[in-house]
């Protein structure tokens, strides 16, 4: 390259050399522990120039329980023998000594280490230089933390107990049983997105923390944490808190979770019964949060939800998407039905071929929705459903004992249908829960059919239900409901065939084992007095039989072993 080394060292510009650049990198398996960027020389091969490639942090983490004072740091004191607090570049200070609940706790270590963990985390990912892209997690503002420091306060719970947070004044509080990467990414992240939005002044103002906006600013908190968690552990489990003593959000199943502040459960989608529409918690900041999570984890890793098929584009993808998203498009008050399009138009800045599957999640998940807080609003099958099993079908009559085979074409290869025998409804709720004792799976096959027998053990009408993503809830964009008469006797393959207006001609399938049988036909659907067209004594060799129908009209005709 041209190294214009005049420039590069504040001199002039006519200091100008033909040089190799040279990248140099010290790691201990994947933590990077140095680099540097050497510039030598090109014709006389000596060098001219080392660059420090890491961007530095100072960090300061306050040990709030160092009595008879609080909130300390670098602080010594004798009885103890003991450094409360920590900054840099001091050394690591050890278990904390003070008897009571915070005694052995190495918060303060692991916290400065996972400040230094998070900086990393967004000068290697985003270029970005700290939460503020200033060297730090501070506001800058006049009392508040300077914005070239990144603060942290640990052992809080005199003050909060077992709480952890972001504070707008530019720190990051923790109580005990709280230090894991996933949350100290995740209040990290609050900083940046804290950030995103800033005054006439440049101060950062953040953007409103209350309902849907504080919803998309939790979850993008939690897929950061994540983030950190892989960057540090090698995987993210879509877990928050993991290793940490306090219950944790699933990401992938956040109905599984359930709310501190509601008692409910976080929903997975704006119609979910559990999605909270009060005032609480600002709005729902915390359990609605789940929606967006859950569309995080789809656009990640693809799968089944709500009817939608949706491809995964992996995690580094999502996490960028989110960030130019957030940095962007999203506004200060932005709604789940503005971060659809937010979200769209950043995947299509980065990654175009996966715009598809973006808008899969957000729509699964029903972002692009009212949701149920509008009381006018009826959930709508999202625009990416469909039928994974195809057009799913089945014989109207079946027989006690007998196969009721099922059949399918035109479906997703390698998909799972679940397929149940349950008594017939005359209506299914949405997403009421499929259960009864009778069902059976089948794996969609390459050419997109299965087929499938489920063997009925009483008489009268049932239900088959294709549940055709396996979520054991009922869909009608993505489920299928069909109904079928179960009889008392055997079918061997029985087909009618009308011959002449006077007389049906019956053909089957012989018997195994049976003496003789008996062709009978009533004129409902249940046999409930059926009549003899014709008795076989002989099953070695007959296999159809012609009979009169002397006038009379049959609904159906069956064969039933003697």
């Amino acid at each position: 390259m041209v190294l214009p080394l005049g420039i590069i060292e504040n001199r002039s510009d006519d200091d100008v050399h033909l040089a190799w650049e040279v990248i140099l990198d010290l790691s201990d398996g994947e933590k990077t522990l140095a680099a540097y960027t050497a510039y030598v020389d090109a014709h006389a091969g000596r060098v001219l120039k080392i660059l420090d490639n890491i961007q530095r942090l100072y960090r300061q983490v306050y040990d709030c329980n160092t009595y008879p004072a609080t909130c300390a740091m670098d602080l010594y004191r004798a009885q103890y023998n003991y450094w409360f607090g920590r900054s840099e570049p001091n050394p690591m200070r050890g278990p904390h000594p003070i008897p009571g609940i915070f005694y052995g706790s190495n918060d303060v270590d692991i916290l400065f280490t996972l400040l230094g963990e998070s900086h990393q985390y967004w000068v290697a990912i985003f270029n970005r230089n700290g939460a503020n892209g200033q060297g730090g997690l501070g506001t800058g503002r006049p009392g508040e933390v300077p914005v070239d420091k990144t603060r942290g306060l640990v052992h809080i719970d005199d003050q909060c107990p077992g709480c952890m947070g972001f504070s707008h004044t530019g720190k990051v509080q923790f109580g005990i049983g709280w230090m894991a990467p996933d949350v100290v990414g995740h209040e990290y992240a609050h900083g940046v997105t804290y950030w995103n939005f800033r005054d006439v002044n440049n101060y950062p103002i953040g953007s409103i923390y209350a309902g849907q906006t504080g919803s998309l600013n939790e979850n993008y908190s939690s897929l950061c944490g994540e983030a950190l968690e892989e960057v540090i552990v090698g995987s993210c489990d879509w877990h928050a808190n993991t290793g940490t003593t306090h219950l944790t959000l699933n990401m992938a199943d956040p109905p599984s979770y359930i709310d501190r502040y509601t008692g409910f459960s976080y929903p997975d989608r704006t119609f979910y019964s559990t999605y909270y529409c009060g005032d609480g918690d600002n709005g729902g900041n915390h359990i609605n949060s789940g929606v967006p999570c859950k569309g995080a984890y789809l656009m990640s890793m693809g799968g089944e939800f709500n009817g939608c098929n949706i491809q995964p584009i992996g995690f580094d993808a999502v996490q960028r998407v989110f960030y130019r998203a957030w940095t962007t498009y999203l506004t200060r008050t932005v709604t789940f039905n503005e971060a659809v399009t937010g979200l769209q138009q950043a995947c299509m800045d980065l990654y175009p071929d996966s715009r598809a599957s973006v808008t899969a999640a957000l729509q699964a998940v029903e972002m692009d929705q009212a949701g149920r807080c509008d009381t006018a609003a009826v959930e709508q099958a999202p625009a990416c459903a469909v039928h994974s099993a195809g057009i799913v079908s089945c014989d109207s009559v079946g027989y006690v004992g007998g196969d009721i085979l099922v059949n399918g074409i035109g479906g997703y290869a390698g998909r799972v249908a679940t397929l149940y025998l349950r008594p017939h409804q005359d209506s299914t709720a949405i997403w009421s829960a499929i259960t009864d004792t009778i069902h059976t799976t089948a794996i969609i096959e390459s050419n997109g059919t299965f087929s499938a027998v489920l063997l009925p053990a009483d008489t009268g009408r049932f239900d088959i239900v294709a549940d055709e993503n396996s979520d054991g809830f009922y869909q009608p964009w993505a489920d299928t409901v069909l109904t079928v008469h179960v009889l008392n006797g055997t079918v061997q393959n029985l087909v009618a065939q009308f011959v002449q207006p006077a007389s049906i001609r019956l053909t089957w399938r012989s018997f195994s084992g049976a003496a003789s049988y008996a062709v009978e036909a009533d004129s409902t659907a249940e046999f409930l007095a059926p009549a003899v067209l014709a008795t076989v004594a002989d099953t070695s060799y007959t296999d159809s039989v012609s009979v009169a129908l002397h006038g009379r009209v049959f609904y159906r005709v069956r064969a039933v072993s003697e």
